[in-house]
């Protein structure tokens, strides 16, 4: 399973991001996880689960935002969203598509909660 090693580095990502903005505490992380990534979203939820207490806190959420698999053909320039994995443009059944999203694992925003500040 590597999205343990997946959560560890976005978890380092993380503190770095809220060292660099004052330290406060980490409340939610929002991630959008492309459906090709190669990442599966419920053993990232569990590798979160597992190893977020000890890294960040208990208080710390996880949402995960899917994101589908886009395409744009290169033969007749539609945008297509691939279904089934199926690499061929509806339009003109052309193969050749470039993915445009669907791929990526981002770190949409961090919540953080004021040093000091009780919730």
């Amino acid at each position: 399973m590597h999205e343990y090693s997946i959560v560890r580095s976005l978890l380092r990502q993380v503190q770095e991001i809220a060292r660099s903005n004052g330290g406060g505490a980490i409340e939610t992380i929002r991630l959008a996880l492309g459906e090709f990534s190669g990442v599966e979203c419920t053993l990232v939820e569990l590798a979160f689960r597992d190893l977020a207490p000890e890294k960040i806190g208990r208080q710390a959420k996880l949402e995960i935002q899917r994101i589908p698999l886009e395409a744009k053909c290169e033969n007749c320039q539609q945008n297509i969203i691939i279904t089934n994995y199926q690499f061929c443009c509806p339009q003109c059944n052309s193969q050749q598509v470039r993915i445009t999203s669907g791929d990526e694992i981002t770190i949409i925003d961090i919540e953080l909660r004021e040093v000091g500040v009780n919730a």
